[in-house]
């Protein structure tokens, strides 16, 4: 067989352009853990265990049991008979039963299994099926964290106890005008509405510190959510340290006036 017979019979090689870009054999999604974990013993856990933070309106700590979860951590909030609030680790320290079953009395609150009485420290101060009403109760201790009412809030403190900072007060909620009076709020409106956010925490402080979504989805893709001014696109500078964000000029702006306080100084949509 010649060359031109085997030119003839041999395949042709079409040249397949393929595309590559699509979602198949995508990575799962990674994240920092040192960041955005908030249990106990990791880096970003232990940073905010040195801080009060609030676990509820004063309004959630009441007769009834509450559940909640703070950096991780499931815990039972209540209040007292004595009008006292407490925040308990869910299982009791007896049998393990769960205290969101537990029945809320004027010292405490009962294990609804043998009927172990915790106050909000978590000191036994009852125990109905031992002689004497247990004789070695002061042995027992529910686990607890401290908490605080303030603001309208009820505060607790998940860190080691010899590093517990004092409760701060803020003169903005302290100095008040006639009529003015600080007022809770659990509607969560910077993070759209609901009580509990399903997201890492700093995820949701990202998207505060972000100053373009304000733009595009607050004023472009909503109209007008707040006020017009928010719809001017800022001007970002930095460094690798440092970071300027300041709003660029609008079309009312004076002429030949500079971007930044001082044209907005000179307009009315950038005052």
């Amino acid at each position: 067989m010649n060359d031109t017979a085997n030119e003839t019979t041999r395949a042709r090689v079409i040249p397949i352009a393929v595309d590559t870009g699509t979602a198949y054999g995508r990575p799962p999604p990674a994240h920092r853990g040192e960041l955005t974990e908030v249990g106990a013993g990791t880096p970003m856990g232990e940073l905010m265990r040195r801080y009060w933070h609030p676990v509820g309106l004063s309004g959630d700590a009441t007769a009834t049991p509450r559940k909640v979860r703070v950096l991780g951590e499931d815990l039972i909030l209540f209040r007292d008979g004595q009008g006292r609030p407490g925040l308990v680790y869910p299982h009791c320290a007896h049998r393990g039963a769960s205290l969101y079953y537990g029945k809320v009395e004027e010292r405490g609150i009962r294990c609804c299994y043998h009927g172990w009485l915790f106050d909000v420290q978590g000191h036994c101060v009852e125990q109905p099926c031992e002689p004497d009403g247990g004789r070695a109760r002061d042995k027992a201790r529910q686990p607890r964290y401290p908490v605080e009412e303030l603001y309208g809030l009820v505060w607790a403190y998940l860190g080691p106890p010899e590093r517990k900072p004092v409760l701060p007060r803020y003169e903005c909620l302290e100095t008040l005008a006639p009529g003015e009076f600080p007022e809770a709020d659990d509607r969560s409106i910077g993070g759209g509405g609901p009580q509990v956010i399903p997201c890492n925490w700093l995820q949701h402080y990202e998207n505060l510190v972000d100053p373009f979504h304000v733009v595009i989805l607050h004023s472009s893709f909503s109209g007008t959510q707040f006020v017009p001014e928010m719809a001017v696109m800022p001007e970002v500078t930095g460094t690798p340290r440092s970071i300027r964000c300041g709003r660029s000029r609008c079309g009312n702006c004076p002429t030949g006036a500079p971007s930044g306080a001082s044209a907005r100084r000179g307009c009315r949509r950038c005052a």
